[in-house]
């Protein structure tokens, strides 16, 4: 019984395989005739007179395909290009900004053009900010005093930009700090106190 139910099955399975086949030859043959006809739309779909992605014939190479990955990587670039050409402003007022312990605001702003460090001192008498620009290995440092000036400093003489002093940063400017004397501030102070 069980012979009969395994030969039975092998039997059938037989049958459809060769009914498979045997469909799928004529159509092969019949596809590889009519490849131009497949390229366009039957009249009433779309454009039918634009030609749909060509199948390639035996024989050519068939178009160089992109895996996903690529896909991605050119993505990005693209994106990566299209926000080099249209650059989104930055506003500086919503920069995260660290008050130092000399009371000056410190920041840094990332773009495609480099990074650009600013230190602002509010209670300075003649300095105003200095900022410096990195751009790869190389750094320009400006000092902007209050009087309007703006000097250019070496790199190489500010040591530490976020804690140099503001008299670190006049002297490695070339210019004298403007400083009362000790016994004008003791003065200052008691009348001060007084009031």
């Amino acid at each position: 019984m069980k012979l009969e139910k395994l030969i039975l099955s092998v039997f059938i399975s037989a049958i459809f395989l060769s009914a498979c086949n045997s469909t799928n030859t004529p159509q092969t043959q019949q596809t590889s005739v009519n490849k131009k006809d497949e390229t366009k739309l039957p009249e009433g779909f779309g454009n039918a007179n634009v030609e749909q992605t060509k199948i390639p014939e035996e024989g050519q190479q068939q178009p160089e395909q992109k895996s996903l990955i690529e896909l991605k990587e050119e993505e990005k670039r693209k994106f990566a290009l299209k926000a080099q050409q249209n650059p989104v402003p930055i506003d500086i007022s919503k920069q995260a900004k660290t008050r130092l312990s000399d009371g000056s605001e410190y920041w840094a702003i990332l773009d495609e053009k480099g990074v650009t460090e600013t230190r602002e001192f509010k209670n300075h008498p003649q300095l105003a900010k200095i900022e410096k620009f990195t751009q790869g290995k190389n750094s320009t440092v400006k000092a902007y005093l209050k009087d309007g000036r703006v000097l250019q400093i070496p790199a190489n003489k500010i040591r530490d930009f976020a804690q140099d002093t503001a008299e670190q940063i006049l002297m490695a400017a070339g210019i004298k700090t403007v400083t009362k004397p000790v016994e004008n501030q003791t003065k200052e102070r008691k009348e001060e106190s007084k009031q």
